[in-house]
């Protein structure tokens, strides 16, 4: 009888976990997004590039090459919204996501 108490406490735990977990995701992202603006209006103090051209190296990379930030943000905003959308937390095997088209 106390396993069965036990088994039904962690499944009842279990349940709410996706919701937490979607939580926690979203507000993660959110924190990210504000730190980003922030650190882009520089309340932090210089910034990436000011820190770069003080200390200059044969090695760092032309301004370019950090385009694809754009396209690591807009990836991880799709898989940000997917999570936190998904009612249960988990997709029934074989079916595809509406959001992403994915399966």
């Amino acid at each position: 009888r106390s396993q069965d108490r036990q088994g039904a406490q962690i499944f009842l735990l279990y349940q709410g976990m996706p919701y937490l977990a979607s939580s926690a995701v979203l507000a993660a992202y959110i924190l990210m997004v504000i730190s980003n603006v922030m650190s882009a209006k520089k309340v932090f103090g210089k910034d990436n590039k000011e820190i770069s051209d003080g200390n200059p190296t044969y090695l760092s990379p032309d301004g370019k090459t950090f385009a694809i930030w754009g396209v690591i943000y807009l990836l991880e905003t799709v898989l940000v919204a997917s999570q936190v959308t998904v009612p249960d937390g988990t997709l029934p095997c074989g079916s595809t996501c509406e959001m992403t088209g994915l399966s």
